[in-house]
């Protein structure tokens, strides 16, 4: 249950990932998410990273409802750990916009292609 035992993990998750291998990818990055889930709250922001890989997996897959529901859990880390304008909240509503894309849902992907631009300009200019 060491930080470097999930971070390997999820390294494998993104290899079968690559590979379309999406039921071992799903197993790997579950593994790593149960190890972030007991660490300690600086390790968090692993945990949210591995919510995304998850919900890119479900993504790929075309199960949209649990690719959005991953990609909200790793939302509310993100808000938790770092405020609404980051990049790393950012990057979750563009994730969370594309998959509203896929599912045909063109108001929502705008809204959330919307906050992604909106968090950027504050942070970059």
């Amino acid at each position: 249950r060491h930080p470097a035992v999930a971070a390997s993990l999820t390294n494998i998750g993104s290899v079968y990932q690559q590979q379309l291998n999406f039921p071992e990818a799903l197993a790997r990055y579950n593994q790593a998410l149960d190890i972030y889930k007991a660490l300690p709250k600086e390790q968090a922001a692993d945990q949210s990273a591995t919510l995304s890989n998850i919900g890119a997996v479900y993504q790929g897959m075309g199960q949209f409802e649990l690719a959005l529901k991953h990609y909200e859990q790793a939302l509310d880390l993100d808000l938790q750990l770092h405020g609404l304008n980051h990049p790393d909240v950012a990057s979750t509503y563009r994730n969370l916009s594309i998959v509203y894309g896929e599912m045909g849902n063109s108001r929502n992907e705008a809204e959330f292609a919307q906050r992604e631009f909106l968090i950027k300009v504050k942070i970059f200019g």
